[in-house]
């Protein structure tokens, strides 16, 4: 794909995203067809094509055959967009299994059995499995602007694996920051890796 046009997908990815977002198209609604937003933003079916892809990836719409494109997304069903106000902390969320928007994840979940019928059966490397890192890098770039290589990202199971892992990687002889009130684990953690904290005010 030239540069340009991968400028012009991510725009308009961008632009749908923030009218699915912000209430221009609701839930249930059909998107305008590819033709017509060809039309509208100037650019190539095929970048419709792909701007439309990434958002039936991560939950926002849903293809239906000869039907077009319909929003399914659901505010109850996101957290951390780009353009919400932050939590006073990130302990703060309640546990809710809708914080992953359920129709990405089964569609993902078809798509990676069906692809890889061996998947399950791999034993992942030791930062975490090599396609999830690389699409979390893609993700960051597109949806965060942030810019990150695969290398520095770690995946792990559970945040008390990590934090102690956090310590392994840039060692003991550090101080570590942490939110000032914050959850708790965190600092019990840090002290039975032997390192010192520093307690921080929020805000």
């Amino acid at each position: 794909m030239k540069k340009e046009e991968e400028k012009a997908y991510l725009r308009v990815y961008r632009q749908l995203k923030q009218a699915i977002v912000s209430g221009v198209y609701k839930e249930g609604e059909r998107l305008p067809g590819k033709r017509v937003l060809s039309d509208q933003e100037g650019v190539s079916l095929i970048t419709i094509e792909h701007a439309l892809r990434i958002l039936q990836e991560e939950g926002y719409i849903e293809s239906r055959q000869r039907s077009g494109s319909f929003v399914i997304y659901r505010a109850d069903d996101f957290y951390g967009t780009q353009d919400e106000e932050p939590l006073a902390s990130w302990h703060e969320v309640p546990f809710r299994k809708e914080v992953f928007p359920q129709s990405a994840y089964n569609q993902t979940l078809r798509r990676v059995l069906a692809d890889n019928p061996g998947f399950l059966l791999r034993k992942p490397e030791g930062q975490g499995l090599i396609e999830l890192r690389q699409e979390l890098v893609r993700y960051l770039a597109r949806s965060r602007g942030m810019h990150v290589t695969m290398d520095q990202i770690v995946i792990g199971s559970g945040a008390e694996y990590l934090y102690a892992l956090i310590v392994q990687l840039l060692g003991r002889d550090r101080i570590y920051a942490i939110e000032d009130p914050s959850y708790e684990k965190i600092a019990k953690i840090y002290e039975a890796n032997g390192v010192t904290i520093e307690r921080l005010p929020m805000g």
